[in-house]
Order: structure tokens, then sequence, then C-alpha cells
């Protein structure tokens, strides 16, 4: 919900989801609207989009999947200049594991030093959480000045 949010908030003409909520989904817009990290995770853990909204087809509109696609990871067609590490749940419902390989492996075809990790979670906000103390200590290592490992 974060993410939707922040895309109605860079594209208000283009992506609806305001006024696609329910009560719920109201009060979850209060709640993270402007929030960083710990607070999203903190009320949106144990929550799911079909809770924030009546409308079931709420994933229907042709122009925010065009917004989506724009800002897609996945789809982008360049590559990052420097290293990254990109941590993932096999069986994230939200993000798909297979998007993020796709992303991974397009990154390292163009040379990029990527490390990968799975973390074996059930949903993607466990998996943000169990991947931050690895990914601390990547951020750690290259202020260090370590070369990045690599995964590819």
């Amino acid at each position: 919900m974060a993410a939707a949010l922040g895309l109605e908030r860079e594209y208000p003409d283009r992506v609806n989801v305001t006024g696609q909520l329910n009560n719920n989904g109201r009060w979850m817009r209060q709640m993270i609207g402007n929030g960083c990290t710990d607070e999203i995770v903190f009320w949106g853990l144990g929550r799911s989009a079909a809770e924030m909204t009546d409308n079931r087809n709420f994933m229907d509109d042709p122009e925010a999947w065009k917004v989506m696609e724009e800002n897609s990871l996945e789809l982008y067609p360049g590559s990052p200049s420097v290293p990254f590490f990109a941590w993932h749940s096999p069986t994230d419902a939200l993000i798909p594991v297979d998007s993020v390989d796709h992303t991974v492996k397009r990154c390292c075809d163009a040379g990029v030093t990527v490390q990968s990790l799975l973390t074996p979670s059930p949903d993607h906000l466990a998996a943000a959480v169990l991947g931050l103390v690895p990914g601390l200590d990547w951020m750690d290592t290259r202020f260090r000045g370590d070369p990045a490992p690599s995964t590819c």
C-alpha cells in the first residue's frame, strides 16, 4: 500500500488509490501515508490490500498499470552503475521472486556486482525484517571500503 500511495502522490492524475479505499484503507493511509519503513511495517503487518478496499477490481485500471510498468525495476531497460544487495522471500505474494531473479540476472549479465539473498519467510514484510541485518552489514562493509561480494 505504501508503494501505491507513493505512486498516487507522484502521479495524481494517473493513479487513484485514495478514491478506492474503504474505512480501513483510509485509516491505513493516515497511518502510513507519510511514514517511514518502521511505521509502514508496524501498521501494515498482517494486513492485506483486500482489507483496504471494497472494490475487488482495484487492480483493473490500465493507466495505473502503465505507471507501475514505468516505475518497475524489473522492466527498466538500464542497469545500475554501482554494486547492490538484494534480498527477497521466495514465497512473497506481493512481489514474485521470478521478477527479482530476472532483475538480478539482467544486472549480473550487464556486469553489475550484485549480492542476492533469499530470506525464508512467508511474506513481503517478514522478508524485509529478515534481510535488514545482512543488508546493513553489506552497507557497512562498502563504507569501510571493502569490495562488494557477488552472487552472480
